[in-house]
């Protein structure tokens, strides 16, 4: 063969390629610039031709504004919201979580401020306690740390026993002759 024939052969094998990958597209569909969707059927060999479908006109004076109203989403629950429509045993359950979470940063909030004056406390206090849980936590190391104290009784009396002096023949407040057995007195 010459070159001829070859570049002629070539460009055959090519537009043949080119025409598979045109099949082979169209057997997938394709939409042309007007929205008609094109599909080659091979078992009947032929073209399958949709229209576009017409669009949908909006009624005169239905603005954006009107439509979003329409499909609007549902309003998102506030927890107050959710917690009135909650089971009683759920509710329960919150409400001793809450009482206990309070508690908790009640404790961690007064060691916090422990050493700030007393006019200032309560302001501190309450800003505080609007803080979470784990905020106060992670702050609780500024607090002070808790003095266990120990008595000392160095340098003290011993406390007196009442059993030491108990004998029946002991008076302390009283005339000795009051005291002394009837037996003993002749």
């Amino acid at each position: 063969m010459d070159d001829g024939a070859l570049t002629v052969l070539k460009s055959a094998v090519d537009s043949n390629e080119k025409q598979l990958l045109a099949f082979n597209q169209a057997t997938k569909e394709y939409t042309d610039a007007t929205g008609a969707v094109h599909t080659w059927n091979p078992t009947k060999s032929s073209w399958h031709v949709q229209p576009k479908a017409p669009e949908k006109r909006e009624p005169e004076g239905t603005t954006v504004e009107n439509k979003t109203e329409k499909t609007e989403e549902p309003k998102q629950l506030t927890d107050e919201e959710w917690l009135k429509t909650a089971p009683a045993s759920v509710q329960n359950q919150l409400e001793f979580a809450k009482q206990l979470e309070t508690e908790a940063k009640l404790a961690i909030v007064t060691k916090l401020v422990a050493n700030v004056n007393e006019k200032d406390q309560a302001d501190k206090g309450n800003k505080l306690m609007e803080k979470s849980l784990q905020d106060l936590k992670d702050m609780e190391f500024l607090a002070p740390p808790e003095e266990k104290r120990v008595s000392n009784f160095f340098g003290s009396s011993v406390p007196a026993s009442p059993v030491e002096n108990s004998h029946k023949d002991f008076a302390p407040f009283g005339e000795p002759h009051e005291y002394i057995p009837e037996d003993k007195k002749d």
